[in-house]
């Protein structure tokens, strides 16, 4: 008994270096995890939530639900059946539940290989566009809850729409000092801080030479600013096949994990397909910009909250991950 009881954690264990692969902001990595009998719980981690950038936690949750779809695919792999349901704690968090139960049969999940393959990629895109077919493949994918998909082809109307966004909310970020403060706290400028972290926006991410920490908070502070931001953002967007937005109807958490589910689902279909991808999310961070996005774009009045570029570029360096014994509990 006890020896089938170690198995089975060690198992379960294997499910949740899979789901830590998920994207997170900052790559701040902000969940915990708990083996039950049951199987395992997701918890949000607080204590890595990003406060000025995320104060609702819209995009933690967001992660938290990208986690799971890991965790699900990769139950696949270990014969277990999976079912989850999200549930409001008495500190009014919300956590995922999640039963494993071994199944008879093995079923390999077509995705299953992305989830070590699927990267966060901020590099000059080659500029390639992504044919129609494909991009009718993403949109099709089964989504979770009422999330919505909408993708905008390179200079398109509505393309360009959204990189003015981005050039706005450039401005109104890089103003706020604590923004930039906790985005500096999240960078990683060299090998030795990358190594010890294990999470964290690393100089390899940045594509910036290694140096250390104080020399480059130093530059990053005159690099951090509206003009500097934009103009190495539209080379990047304008690289890139589409911008695609992910949009919810409601604005709540339970919302924001069946998104994060949908979104892992794009990711790693679409690091099947080949191609690349990188966030460009500032304009679902304020709140007035995302009210504009509301009114001008076509995606029926929905809360935009997800900003992606995507494209097909060379691959780059992945980002660290904390040891699954960090982040059990």
């Amino acid at each position: 008994m006890e020896k089938e009881k170690s198995s089975r954690i060690n198992e379960l264990k294997h499910l949740i270096y899979f789901a830590v692969k998920a994207p997170s902001g900052h790559n701040t990595q902000p969940w915990k995890f708990k083996v039950t009998e049951e199987g395992i719980e997701i918890h949000p981690d607080l204590d890595r939530a990003l406060p000025a950038t995320d104060p609702l936690n819209r995009e933690l949750y967001i992660s938290l639900g990208c986690a799971l779809e890991n965790l699900v695919i990769a139950a696949h792999e270990f014969n277990y059946e999976v079912a989850y349901r999200i549930v409001q704690t008495y500190n009014n968090t919300f956590i995922i539940k999640v039963a494993l139960t071994s199944s008879g049969s093995v079923s390999i999940h077509e995705l299953f290989s992305s989830i070590e393959l699927r990267q966060t990629n901020r590099s000059v895109y080659d500029k390639v566009h992504i044919a129609p077919e494909n991009i009718k493949t993403l949109l099709s994918i089964r989504r979770e809850g009422n999330t919505g998909i909408h993708a905008f082809r390179r200079s398109n109307e509505h393309f360009e729409m959204i990189t003015d966004f981005l050039a706005r909310a450039n401005s109104i970020r890089m103003q706020d000092p604590e923004y930039k403060k906790e985005l500096l706290d999240w960078m990683r400028f060299n090998p030795k801080d990358t190594s010890e972290s294990k999470d964290g926006l690393s100089y390899k991410a940045m594509g910036t030479p290694p140096m250390p920490e104080f020399m480059g908070k130093s530059l990053a502070k005159g690099f951090i600013n509206a003009h500097r931001q934009t103009v190495a953002d539209m080379e990047k967007i304008n690289s890139s096949s589409h911008i695609i937005l992910f949009s919810t109807q409601e604005q709540n958490e339970k919302a924001w994990i069946l998104l994060g589910v949908t979104l892992e689902r794009f990711l790693l279909l679409s690091t099947k397909m080949g191609m690349a991808h990188a966030y460009i999310n500032l304009p679902c961070e304020v709140d007035r910009l995302v009210e504009e996005m509301r009114d001008v774009l076509p995606i029926d009045k929905e809360y935009p909250n997800i900003l992606l570029r995507i494209g097909y570029a060379d691959r780059v360096s992945f980002s660290k991950r904390k040891d699954i014994e960090d982040v059990i509990f």
